[in-house]
């Protein structure tokens, strides 16, 4: 114990823990996360004009959010 009152581990090793998965498990998250990563780079920046644009104060119509150059 040290002089704080509080118990220092010995081999001073953070603890880990480690769950057994299969491979094909292993592929379906890495699938997963590797079409996540696509869907958001290829969303994100529709999403962000599509919220501003419905958030604005004089609403677009749909055929102007569309197409900006539509009179």
């Amino acid at each position: 114990m040290s002089s704080s009152g509080t118990a220092e581990r010995d081999d001073k090793q953070p603890t880990t823990y480690q769950m057994a998965i299969s491979e094909e498990t292993r592929d379906r998250i890495t699938k997963f996360f590797g079409f996540a990563k696509k869907a958001l780079h290829v969303a994100f920046i529709p999403l962000v004009l599509y919220i501003g644009f419905t958030s604005s104060s004089p609403r677009p119509s749909f055929l102007r959010l569309i197409s900006p150059l539509a009179a």
